[in-house]
C-alpha cells in the first residue's frame, strides 16, 4: 500500500495559530507532528511505500532522515495547490503500477498504527473496481485522510467542507465508500482550543510530546496575561 504525506512549508503552517504560538514554536509544532504521522506510517506493516509530497527542503531532509520517498509537489502537480499536486501524483502513480493511494495529513499527534490499519482493512472490504475510504475530522467538516483506489478515483476537494465535497463526490461517481470516525485520525491542531485539548491527551506522538512543555509555557503566559493585565494598557 502506497501512502502520501503532503507537507507545506514549516515556517509557513499553522498559520491559523499565529495569535497563540510564534513562528519558531508552529514550525517546530509542525515538524513534530509530521514525525509522528511519519512513524505511524512506517509502524503499519500493510504500508509498503511512503512519499513525502512538498517543495520545502526542510521536509525533503525529514524524508532522508526516515528513509522514505520525497517528490515536489510542483513536478508533478495538475493545478497550484495542494489539490492539484494530489492529483498529479495520483495520476503519476497509476503510471507507475499502484493500485491505491492512503492521502494522510501531517497534523494529527494522535494517529496510530493501528489506526491506519484500520482505514486499510475497510477499503479493502468494500466490493467494486473503484473504492474510498475516508475519515473525516472530528466535526466532519474537513477530511483528514482519504484512501483511494485507484490512486485517481476521487478528484481532492481538501479546503472547507471537505468532508461532505468527498461523500457527494464519491456517490455521483458511484464508488465503493466506506467512512471511519477514528478518535486519533480525527484530531487535528488548528485552535488554541485544539491546542489546550492536545496538551491534556493521554496519547501524544513522541515528538509532539517532547513540544508540549513550550506549548503549556505559551498558553499559561497568554492566558495570565489576559487576566492580570488591563486590556486599556495595550491600547496606548
Amino acid at each position: 500500500m502506497l501512502a502520501v504525506l503532503p507537507l507545506k512549508s514549516f515556517a509557513l503552517a499553522k498559520s491559523r495559530l499565529s495569535g497563540v504560538l510564534d513562528a519558531s514554536l508552529r514550525a517546530r509544532l509542525m515538524r513534530a507532528m509530521a514525525c509522528d504521522v511519519l512513524e505511524a506510517l512506517l509502524g503499519c506493516a500493510r504500508i509498503k511505500r511512503i512519499v513525502v509530497l512538498s517543495d520545502d527542503l526542510e521536509a525533503k531532509k525529514l524524508a532522508c532522515g526516515y528513509g522514505v520517498e520525497w517528490q515536489s509537489d510542483r513536478s508533478v502537480s495538475c493545478r497550484p495547490g495542494l489539490n492539484g499536486g494530489l492529483r498529479g501524483a495520483a495520476i503519476n502513480f497509476v503510471s507507475q503500477g499502484e493500485n491505491a493511494m492512503l492521502v494522510v495529513h501531517g497534523d494529527l499527534p494522535l494517529l496510530t498504527s493501528g489506526e491506519i490499519d484500520d482505514v486499510v482493512s475497510a477499503w479493502e472490504a468494500l466490493s467494486g473496481p473503484k473504492r474510498v475510504a475516508l475519515v473525516p475530522s472530528a466535526d466532519r467538516q474537513g477530511t483528514h485522510i482519504v484512501l483511494a483506489g485507484p490512486p485517481d478515483a476521487l478528484d481532492f476537494q481538501f479546503g472547507p467542507n471537505s468532508f461532505a465535497l468527498h461523500a457527494a463526490q464519491a456517490h455521483r461517481k458511484g464508488l465503493s465508500l466506506a467512512v471511519l470516525n477514528l478518535a486519533g485520525a480525527g484530531a487535528d491542531v488548528d485552535t488554541e482550543r485544539d491546542l489546550r485539548r492536545l496538551t491534556a491527551a493521554r496519547t501524544v506522538g513522541a515528538h509532539t510530546r517532547r513540544v508540549l512543555p513550550d506549548i503549556t509555557n505559551t498558553l499559561e503566559t497568554s492566558h495570565w496575561i489576559e487576566e492580570h493585565v488591563p486590556e486599556a494598557y495595550f491600547e496606548r
